[in-house]
């Protein structure tokens, strides 16, 4: 079971609907290893509904009536000819795109057409040892562990648990020693880099 949890607000958002896309599929992998965190995700979808059961109903926009009725009599549409694009796994989604070269031991791989505008999802692949560059944030860093581990200021992360860095941190994670330490992160803005990789942030897309 995962050691490391997001934060209550995030599941809350995650709940909500309101993470954007690459945030949801990093919170998704942690979710599908640690039963707390589901829990908590149930808990918060059933006071949603009971907020919204006890919300005072909304007028009808004008005209609103007349416009359902006369939907209800349209003829129903044609089903498609091809079946309906289905939703990637996180294996379709990881095999995609190419990876880029920091070094013999690090690599990135830019994921961001799965997420939403603006945001950022990127694979990242670091042997056992390998420093990551020293960084900040600009927004909010989600970061899920898939293998492997790593270690930062504030501890270690091993498979399934979540990070979560914000515009008040700063920090360098390293690969655990032993075995090749894999991470997927969702950023909603750049991150702030030190040394050579600011140089060669436009290329890395992070």
């Amino acid at each position: 079971m995962s050691e490391r949890h997001p934060l209550s607000e995030t599941l809350s958002a995650y709940a909500a609907g309101a993470l954007p896309a690459g945030a949801r599929l990093v919170l998704e992998v942690h979710l599908d290893g640690c039963a707390h965190c589901r829990t908590e995700v149930a808990r918060f979808e059933a006071l949603g509904g009971a907020l919204l059961c006890e919300a005072e109903p909304s007028e009808l926009a004008p005209g609103g009536l007349e416009r359902a009725l006369a939907a209800l009599d349209r003829p129903t549409p044609e089903p498609p000819s091809e079946p309906p694009s289905r939703r990637l796994t996180l294996d379709e989604v990881l095999a995609r795109g190419f990876w880029i070269p920091l070094g013999p031991s690090l690599a990135v791989k830019r994921l961001s057409r799965f997420a939403d505008p603006g945001e950022r999802l990127v694979l990242i692949r670091a042997a056992g040892g390998q420093a990551l560059p020293e960084h900040g944030h600009a927004g909010p860093e989600r970061l899920v562990v898939l293998k492997g581990a790593f270690e930062d200021q504030l501890g270690r992360y091993g498979p399934g648990d979540l990070s979560e860095r914000g515009p008040d941190d700063r920090h360098q994670p390293v690969a655990v020693p032993g075995e090749t330490c894999l991470c997927l992160s969702a950023t909603d803005a750049p991150l702030r880099l030190s040394g050579i990789a600011r140089w060669l942030q436009p290329v890395l897309g992070l």
